[in-house]
């Protein structure tokens, strides 16, 4: 069952799973990353919502009290792997081999999920649009 208010609130816009070299991480790598799009008028605390990339484990991952807000109209990126550095890290990287990413609310049901496909190094998984229906290859 999908939250049913945050799935209109939020969106994963853009994600990056093989970031070879690219952009570095708050934990001093080249983590894996997902971008949240908030298209609303209100921000959003993702404080204690959970992140996971298998589905049959939703709250596989509960963000930090100081995991951030979603402005309106805006971004916020979070970093996956590396938690053992930094605890604002999810302890999970995205596959390079294509998967999904789920974002739960704090009860654990599904805000919205995204598929995607094999990881192209270097190169984000991006809707063309911020909040968008179509995807393509950014860098």
């Amino acid at each position: 069952m999908m939250s049913s208010i945050l799935s209109i609130i939020l969106v994963i816009n853009e994600l990056m799973a093989s970031n070879v070299g690219s952009v570095m991480s708050p934990a001093c790598n080249f983590d894996s990353w997902i971008e949240i799009y908030n298209p609303t008028e209100q921000s959003v605390n993702l404080s204690g919502m959970y992140l996971s990339k298998w589905a049959d484990s939703l709250k596989s991952w509960r963000m930090p009290s100081n995991i951030g807000i979603v402005p309106a109209k805006g971004f916020l990126v979070v970093w996956l792997g590396s938690n053992d550095i930094s605890t604002k890290q999810a302890p999970f990287k995205l596959d390079c081999d294509g998967g999904t990413i789920y974002l739960s609310d704090r009860y654990g049901e599904l805000i919205t999920s995204e598929q995607y496909p094999k990881a192209m190094s270097r190169t984000g998984w991006a809707r063309i649009a911020d909040g968008g229906t179509t995807w393509g290859w950014t860098d």
